[in-house]
């Protein structure tokens, strides 16, 4: 196949490709009858190739026996503000979509409209989260080849609102070892960033085992950049496991404490579910210091994605624990723990869940503008996921800003969130009309004025399936579809309720955060509205918005 191509302003393309035949796969750039540039896909896995372009220069982009997962091109000059423009091979064009055109690629059923999600494939863990040099910087978790997990790579996004975000060249690619192994998985596992001296710093895991996990191994890498765009080459920083720990050693966080460094990462030791934590003076040279936390709950197998912070004079430790049952397809927690931390022991005094939806995973923070800041992966089961080509599996939560109250941890939209509510459908008592009308997505925000022994209402349904809350009691539901539904325990009087509605995802949160539920769902041909809210021996306001979309 050949296709026509502007290069505009762009110097580089990078083609992530599979050859389709035997014999090797290319990509050629021809000018002027001229081959100018070329690369040649000779494994039988995906292989990642960067192009150099002319600026303002016609080409014919010449594609021999591949099958292209994902592809972009750049100019290296203001990146950061104008990002990459990705390209759709197709049998009839290319198409191209810079940060101005996403819309259109956006248009998908099911793809959300308020919450970051990659251009194509599947996502995971945020990483990397921080601020520097003008921006909020989020890395994650990334598989372009597939909208399923694979062999990972760091995508990566800046935004100057945690809004609206510009797509980035991908910073960290799977050992070139799993090109050529079926049988093996890996890549660039989860991390975080710090900033020192003007220099950004990443952390991750780095992952090489059998698809069956039977035999596998992780171990610590770092790299640095000065502008945020480019990154020196990776280098080991922890290559062995400590003593009483096995297979699982992972998803570095790395956070300043006084004069001093430390990382804490999960895994197990003891084959238990435990936080191990490190101590380095120049976040160069790392010493173990022990175990920081072990969790005892025996439905928990394995702790992931530890995060250590500072928070109202206390100290707060996020935890997510993927089940006993490793294979299951029970959703994961995230827990917090809040107590002190001295420098050498985490003593906490209260612990929860930091969502009861369970589709706010991996939750990752950071601290800037006197906030704390958290962002979380919307995973899903995967017999709810339903597949459309061109769209992505997993999104951003929205960034919650964390706040202690009475000892708990509670986490609640970012002011920012605010600016992408559009004109008021309704605005009024409470209870509405039977059915208030939106086809979009929506923001639903409700005061409760009396204490209701009942709060009821719908917020999605298509011909057989809906999505629905019901406070009965103490006892608060919410339904996803017939195969879903997520009920807990709201041990004070519900006084407000704010509702996010995207495409296929729901953020709920009670009295200001004190109690969230996140959930996935996919209801095939289904009305966005909200209907027959109900609230038994009680009153309220009602205020309805729909949600711009931040594409």
């Amino acid at each position: 196949m050949k296709y026509t191509f502007e290069s505009k302003t762009c110097t580089h393309m990078t083609i992530t490709a599979q050859k389709t035949k035997d014999a090797y796969g290319a990509v050629r750039l021809i000018h002027d009858d001229r081959i100018l540039d070329d690369c040649y896909f000779k494994y039988c896995g995906f292989e990642t190739y960067t192009l150099r372009l002319i600026p303002d220069t016609s080409y014919i982009i010449e594609c021999i026996r591949i099958h292209i997962s994902f592809a972009y091109a750049y100019g290296t000059e203001h990146l950061l503000e104008d990002g990459i423009t990705c390209l759709v091979f197709k049998e009839d064009a290319l198409y191209e979509y810079n940060k101005h055109h996403l819309h259109m690629a956006y248009a998908q059923p099911f793809r959300n409209q308020f919450h970051f999600s990659p251009f194509t494939g599947w996502m995971n863990d945020p990483n990397g989260l921080c601020w520097f040099q003008g921006y909020y910087h989020l890395f994650y978790q990334f598989n372009p080849n597939s909208d399923h997990w694979g062999n990972m790579h760091w995508g990566h996004a800046v935004s100057k609102d945690l809004l609206h975000f510009t797509h980035l060249p991908v910073v960290c690619y799977p050992q070139i070892e799993l090109l050529d192994n079926p049988g093996f998985r890996g890549g660039a596992f989860s991390g975080s960033a710090v900033i020192a001296e003007d220099q950004m710093h990443l952390f991750f895991t780095r992952h090489f085992g059998k698809e069956d996990r039977s035999w596998q191994r992780q171990w610590q890498v770092t790299c640095q950049s000065n502008d945020g765009i480019t990154f020196s080459p990776e280098r080991s920083c922890i290559w062995g496991t400590p003593k009483g720990v096995f297979y699982d050693f992972r998803d570095p966080k790395v956070m300043p404490y006084k004069d001093k460094w430390i990382m804490v990462l999960g895994g197990t030791h003891q084959h238990r579910p435990a936080v191990l934590w490190y101590c380095s003076e120049d976040l160069e040279h790392w010493t173990y210091q022990g175990v920081l936390l072990e969790e005892t709950d025996p439905a928990y197998g394995v702790s992931e994605c530890p995060d250590l912070f500072p928070l109202a004079g206390q100290y707060v430790l996020l935890v997510g624990y993927i089940c006993s049952e490793r294979l299951s397809t029970a959703r994961r927690d995230t827990k917090y723990y809040v107590g002190s931390f001295d420098g050498t022991v985490f003593s906490p005094v209260c612990q929860g869940l930091m969502d009861y939806g369970k589709d706010f995973y991996a939750v990752q923070t950071m601290a800037h503008g006197g906030r704390r800041i958290a962002i979380g992966w919307n995973t899903t089961a995967d017999d709810v996921y339903i597949s459309v080509p061109g769209c992505a599996n997993g999104t951003a939560s929205l960034p919650r800003e964390l706040q202690l109250r009475d000892g708990h941890v509670c986490s609640f939209p970012v002011s920012e969130v605010k600016a992408l509510q559009d004109n008021i459908i309704f605005e009024g008592n409470a209870p509405a009309p039977a059915i208030l009308p939106v086809g979009s997505p929506y923001c639903l925000e409700l005061t409760v004025d009396e204490e209701c022994s009942e709060l009821s209402g719908i917020l999605v349904e298509n011909e057989s399936e809906s999505v629905e809350f019901h406070l009965r009691g103490q006892e608060f539901s919410l339904v996803t579809g017939r195969k879903s539904i997520c009920c807990f325990p709201v041990m004070e009087s519900v006084e407000e309720l704010t509702i996010y509605v995207d495409y296929s995802l729901v953020e709920l949160f009670i009295n200001q955060g004190a109690y969230t539920c996140t959930r996935r769902f996919y209801l095939k041909d289904a009305e966005y509205l909200v209907k027959n809210l109900t609230l038994k021996d009680g009153s309220g306001r009602l205020k309805l918005t729909p949600m711009k979309s931040i594409w």
